[in-house]
């Protein structure tokens, strides 16, 4: 969104959100990060041993990449959390994982974006895809906007665990 609103990765975000087809992600991409300086934090898999989220930091920097899976013409890719009154390791303790959210997206085509001097992939149908994800007024900038405001976010009956290294 930063990049089409802003054209820049957006000041309030406290992470920066990519997305890639669970295809492409592989031990050679991977290692690709780790060795351009980034160190991985942690992985985010169903309890199925499913991976759909990797987190690295670089300095103080954490970008967080969602693992997409094609089901016919539609995107899935799966968020997670745990409920307002409990921690992390409480839900897991209670529920076996934490609570996960299937998103479902139109399938889109890849189109280049100038940011930062460098031409980035982004969705061909950006507006449409943003839309998707963040509504009508995602133009307009929101402090307030959580993952948990995303209309075609829908709970699921299975679960996540993190796995953080060390």
């Amino acid at each position: 969104m930063g990049a089409i609103r802003e054209n820049k990765i957006l000041s309030h975000d406290a992470d920066i959100d990519l997305a890639m087809p669970r295809e492409v992600y592989d031990d050679y991409i991977e290692n690709k990060i780790i060795n351009a300086g980034f160190k991985k934090i942690k992985e985010a898999r169903l309890l199925d041993n499913t991976l759909i989220e990797v987190t690295f930091k670089y300095k103080t920097a954490k970008v967080d990449i969602f693992l997409a899976y094609k089901k016919n013409d539609k995107i899935i890719f799966y968020d997670y959390m745990t409920t307002k009154d409990l921690s992390p390791n409480e839900c897991i303790k209670k529920y076996g994982g934490l609570i996960v959210y299937e998103n479902v997206v139109n399938n889109f085509e890849l189109d280049k974006h100038l940011m930062y001097e460098k031409k980035l992939p982004i969705p061909a149908n950006y507006h449409e895809h943003l839309i998707e994800l963040y509504g009508l007024d995602y133009i307009y900038p929101n402090k307030n906007w959580s993952g948990a405001d995303r209309e075609i976010r829908k709970k699921v009956d299975f679960y996540a665990k993190i796995y953080y290294e060390s």
